[in-house]
Formats: C-alpha cells, structure tokens, sequence
C-alpha cells in the first residue's frame, strides 16, 4: 500500500482515523489527516472560500479602474478646449489596452482555477466513488448479520450455534443456520 501510495500520480490524503500514531500510509501520502472528515475537508474547497476570492478579485478590479477614472478627470480639467479631446484620447487609448489585458488577465486566471477545482473535485468525486460499500461488494466481498436482530456479525465469536444469519454478497440475499461458532 506505501509503495502504492508513492507512486500514485494522483494526490493522495492519508487519514487511518482517530489514530494516535502514525501509519507509514501517513509518510508517503502527499498530505495527512487525523480522521476521514478531516481528510474530506482537505481534499473539497469550501465554495465560500472560492466566491470570498472571486469577489476580492471583483473589487480589485473595481477599485483600479475607479481610481484610474478619478485620475483621469482630474488630468481632463487641466487641459484647454483646443487640445482637449486629443490629449484626452492620448491618456485614453494606453489606459483602455491596460484594462483590456487586466481583463483578459482575470478571465484566464478565474478559468484556470476553475478548471482546477473542477480536477479536483472529480478525483474527489471518484475517490468516494470507490470507497462505496456497493463497489467493495462487486469485488466479491460479503456482509453478514443476525437475521432476528439485523445487526452485522464482524467476529465469529458474536454469533452462537443455531442462530439464524443472512449474507449479503453485491447481488441477493442467502440465508443460512450457524452449525459452528468460534
């Protein structure tokens, strides 16, 4: 499993759970976490977090170009009707081919982390996918409990000769009479 862990090209969040020390999963993962909710908050942004840097971006740009409206009429006042509308136009064009870039600049930049959060969250998506009890089922795996109680047996030693116990493979049900416990 480490050296699986090493290699893997896909990130990897080592979480045991709840365990004082660590395992050596932890060393070789590229992040670890104390618990598996722990983990999951590691691997999914919080959406807030993405619309809080969105509108930071938002203002940014907002309070840039107010400012550089607020320079530029104070630059228009000073000039005389004659020459006003070229000296104008000549403070206008490099000011509007900035603001084009910056734009063009964010646009990129929002798309990029988009499509990085949306990566993401589709290994996430996939890591939980594999970790669904149905797909450990389909491996061939099978889970077994009381059938008067329901309550699943995880050790022979929970179940006596006699009772009545179901096993559940990833298809149907088969019913079954203890003959042996241990």
């Amino acid at each position: 499993v480490v050296r699986a862990i090493s290699q893997s090209k896909i990130p990897v969040v080592s979480a045991v759970g709840h365990e004082i020390d660590w395992a050596l999963s932890d060393y070789a993962a590229d992040k670890r976490a104390p618990t598996p909710s722990a983990a999951a908050e590691l691997c999914v942004p919080q959406l807030s977090d993405i619309m809080q840097t969105l509108r930071f971006y938002q203002n940014e740009l907002y309070s840039g170009v107010k400012m550089r409206v607020e320079k530029t009429k104070l630059m228009v006042k000073a000039f005389n009707p004659d020459n006003l509308e070229l000296k104008f136009r000549s403070i206008e064009q490099p000011l509007l081919v900035r603001f084009d870039n910056a734009k063009d600049d964010l646009m990129q930049n929002i798309s990029r982390k988009l499509q990085d959060t949306r990566r993401f969250i589709e290994n996430c998506a996939t890591i939980l996918e594999n970790a669904s009890p149905q797909v450990i089922l389909d491996r061939g795996y099978s889970m077994v409990r009381e059938k008067s109680t329901q309550k699943i047996i995880r050790d022979g030693t929970q179940i006596a000769a006699g009772a009545e116990i179901e096993i559940i493979p990833a298809k149907g049900k088969i019913t079954a009479v203890v003959t042996q416990a241990k």
